[in-house]
């Protein structure tokens, strides 16, 4: 039975599953994170692909039920990792095979049609930038949904 996506603060119960944000942009971690929070889950973020992996290869089997990473993100103002690149990885190298089936997210403001394209056939689930809270649940509930496929 998946969560059922509510807010927290309204009554409803804390979900049990943990969510790794990685975004290089602080006021959209913090965007992420209330937006989560209010949806019952609790949060952890990461400001690159490479930290959202290290902390991926030090953490416990189960320790994260959803991972929702931006596409393009910068380090010391220098192109890094790619929300792509950390899918692929997670995807296909065996530090990470204890989340192969973790659901993940990977946000963009790039063009959906060629991007979307690629995040799906990698086993991820596109999600669009900017986002209203809506449009957010709607795609945390499709990679939920995912999960049990």
């Amino acid at each position: 039975m998946e969560p059922k996506l509510g807010n927290a603060s309204e009554g409803k119960e804390k979900l049990n599953i943990k969510v790794l944000v990685a975004d290089d942009t602080p006021s959209v971690l913090r965007v992420t994170t209330l937006f989560l929070e209010r949806m019952g889950y609790t949060v952890e973020t990461a400001k690159s692909g490479q930290e959202l992996l290290d902390k991926l290869a030090q953490a416990e089997e189960g320790e994260y039920g959803l991972i929702i990473t931006d596409n393009t993100m910068l380090v010391n103002e220098k192109p890094a990792m790619t929300g792509i690149e950390a899918l692929k990885r997670i995807r296909k190298d065996d530090r990470f095979e204890k989340f192969k089936r973790v659901p993940v997210i990977v946000s963009t403001a790039d063009t959906p049609e060629e991007v979307g394209r690629v995040i799906e056939a990698e086993g991820g689930v596109y999600g669009s930038k900017p986002f209203t809270m809506e449009e957010f649940q709607e795609t945390v509930q499709k990679a939920m949904e995912r999960k049990g496929a």
